[in-house]
């Protein structure tokens, strides 16, 4: 996974950096980071867009299972 170069908080980049190494079957897998810069200003502006892109997991949602199974 790549994390692109970007200016968003540190403890974020660090929480996706994290994220984007665990391997485990039971783990959504993170498999790209897009940083988006705000409107109009550079990366040292405060704002923009983070883009986490996950792989497909089938089956529908996790919230309406888990309402469905009355909270399993």
């Amino acid at each position: 996974c790549k994390v692109a170069k970007a200016s968003y908080d540190e403890s974020q980049k660090r929480e996706i950096v994290l994220q984007a190494a665990l391997q485990h079957p039971g783990i959504v897998n993170i498999r790209d980071v897009v940083y988006e810069p705000p409107p109009g200003g550079g990366a040292a502006q405060v704002g923009g867009n983070i883009f986490i892109l996950m792989e497909l997991v089938p089956g529908g949602e996790l919230f309406k299972l888990v309402a469905k199974e009355k909270g399993m």
